[in-house]
C-alpha cells in the first residue's frame, strides 16, 4: 500500500528566505513567498531553543517520547537493514563500521576509509530539525539557546 504524501512547511522552509514562487492549483495563479515580516518583526527578538550537537551521541527525549540515542536512529534511517549501537561514543554496527556526522554531512566509516555516499540525507536533516539539533553551529554564535542553559529542557 503507497501512502499518499503531503507538502509540508518541513519541505519548503529551506527554501522560503529565498522569494519561493507558489502556484495557486485553483486559478493557476503565481505568487512570491517572501519572508520580510516574518523576518523584519520576529527573528530580531528571538532565539532558538536548541540541543547542542554533542547531543547526537547522548540518550534524549523529545517530547514525551521513549529515551533514544539520536546519532543510532540516524545511522538506522539512512541503512535500515543493519542493527547499529552506540560503543565507546561512537555509533557503530557488527562489522565495525562507523556511522558519522561531521562538518555538515553525515557519512559512513569503514577501516579509515570515509563513504560520503549515504542515502536518505534529506530525511537525517529533518529528523535533526525535529530533534532540535542545532547543526549549523547557532549556539556558539549566541543566536540560539542551550536546553542545558535553561531551569527546564522544554523538549522532555
Amino acid at each position: 500500500m503507497i501512502m499518499e504524501r503531503k507538502l509540508e512547511l518541513k519541505d519548503i522552509a529551506g527554501y522560503l528566505p529565498y522569494e519561493l514562487k507558489v502556484i495557486e492549483y485553483v486559478f493557476s495563479e503565481i505568487h512570491t513567498i517572501k519572508l520580510d515580516i516574518i523576518k523584519n518583526l520576529f527573528l530580531d527578538r528571538v532565539k532558538p531553543i536548541l540541543r547542542p550537537l554533542p547531543d547526537l551521541y547522548k540518550e534524549i527525549t523529545n517530547n514525551g517520547s521513549e529515551p533514544f540515542i539520536p546519532i543510532v536512529e540516524l545511522a538506522k534511517i539512512a541503512f535500515p537493514n543493519i542493527k547499529w549501537k552506540l560503543a565507546s561514543g561512537m555509533c557503530v554496527n557488527e562489522n565495525l563500521e562507523a556511522f558519522e556526522f561531521d562538518e555538515g554531512y553525515f557519512y559512513s566509516e569503514c577501516r579509515n576509509v570515509k563513504n560520503i555516499a549515504v542515502h536518505s540525507q534529506y530525511q537525517l536533516f529533518d529528523k535533526l530539525h525535529e530533534w532540535k539539533i542545532d547543526y549549523r553551529g547557532l549556539i556558539d554564535a549566541c543566536l540560539a539557546v542551550s536546553v542545558y542553559d535553561l531551569s527546564e529542557n522544554p523538549y522532555k
